[in-house]
């Protein structure tokens, strides 16, 4: 009985073991983000489209969606697919699309994936035009912006000057797109940049650079349209480099007058000695009619004096009776002598005394007495 008993024990222990060697290893841990890029990339070979893929995933698993994405895109599907993936699935507005497709697509720039949502979001970024101009200014190349908003959005060429124009930046290269895309004449061009309000620079910029238009025909382009005066002629001595005597041309076919071309010339920052110099070797103007009208366009008598000296010649007697003639007053004379041609206080008195001024008012000025 106790061998029966032993043989049982015995066969029960080698049934055991047996049943021990038997049984199936244990599966081991995968992490749940190796399950996720493995159901993604099955799912790509499967030829399932990504937005489907999208919201599988996005039901099988609890990760960000950023996360989610990357698997997408590492599984192989396109960055439009995502695009596409993150409009569609995750139902994700462009503004907010933006900063994840920017994390995803880390071999992409920021012009790649503006132009990524303008493709993909056409429909919403029709109707929201504060949007469509956020996206279409951070596409690099210019020409792809132009061509987005033509065959992409339909917009006409004024429509697109008008997304594509930056305050302070030059509009030329835009015009010049707009001009060689659509087949634009220079009517056309010039009828598109009316309408839009540029500034006569960057009308005169367009016509000289584009059109190789003299600053005469621009001149009297802008005038015509209503563009003030000085406002175009401003914008034409910068660009074409006007000496005082073209922009004193420019102002003659305007049938301006002397004195308002010297009043222009003026205000746009032509010194009294450029005016001086046209208005003695243009128009015949005496030293005293130079003067004269430079006062009456508020010239110092510093500034007259220097006219009379460097473009007339005139002595020093000869410039101060000059500047008296003119209605310069003494004290203004006896400044200008002492301290802008720097002449000693005696010099001066004699000077004065010579030329038949009161010698008492002239001591006075000095505080000496007389």
């Amino acid at each position: 009985m106790k061998y029966i008993s032993f043989l049982t024990a015995l066969f029960l222990i080698l049934l055991l073991a047996g049943c021990s060697e038997d049984k199936a290893p244990t599966e081991p841990n995968v992490p749940e983000s190796e399950k996720l890029n493995s159901r993604s990339a099955e799912l790509y070979r499967q030829g399932v489209d990504v937005i489907e893929t999208a919201k599988t995933i996005k039901r099988e698993f609890s990760f960000e969606d950023n996360v989610l994405l990357q698997s997408l895109y590492n599984a192989g599907y396109s960055a439009a697919d995502l695009t596409k993936a993150i409009h569609i699935a995750y139902d994700y507005n462009p503004r907010l699309a933006e900063p994840v497709l920017i994390e995803v697509l880390k071999n992409k720039t920021a012009s790649d994936v503006a132009q990524l949502i303008l493709a993909e979001y056409t429909a919403e970024l029709k109707l929201k035009p504060a949007d469509l101009k956020y996206f279409i200014q951070k596409v690099e190349e210019l020409e792809s912006r132009v061509v987005i908003l033509k065959e992409i959005y339909g917009k006409l060429p004024a429509e697109i000057l008008g997304f594509l124009t930056v305050p302070g930046e030059d509009v030329t290269e835009i015009i010049r797109l707009l001009k060689n895309i659509f087949s634009l004449t220079e009517e056309d061009i010039k009828e598109i940049m009316l309408n839009a309000r540029l500034t006569a620079a960057e009308i005169a910029r367009v016509l000289k650079s584009i059109y190789n238009r003299t600053a005469s025909e621009v001149m009297q382009f802008l005038t015509q349209n209503s563009y003030p005066v000085s406002e175009a002629l401003g914008a034409l001595k910068e660009l074409y480099s006007l000496t005082v005597f073209q922009a004193a041309a420019l102002l003659e076919e305007l049938n301006f007058q002397v004195s308002q071309i010297a009043a222009e010339l003026i205000n746009l920052n032509y010194t009294f000695e450029e005016v001086a110099a046209l208005l003695k070797e243009h128009y015949n103007y005496s030293a005293e009619e130079t003067i004269a009208l430079l006062k009456v366009l508020n010239a110092s008598a510093e500034k007259s004096a220097d006219v009379l000296k460097n473009i007339y010649n005139l002595t020093i007697p000869q410039i101060v009776t000059a500047l008296y003639n003119t209605g310069y007053g003494v004290d203004e004379i006896l400044n200008m002598l002492r301290y802008h041609l720097n002449i000693g206080i005696q010099e001066i008195i004699d000077l004065m005394v010579s030329l038949g001024f009161d010698q008492c008012e002239i001591l006075q000025f000095f505080n000496i007495p007389c």
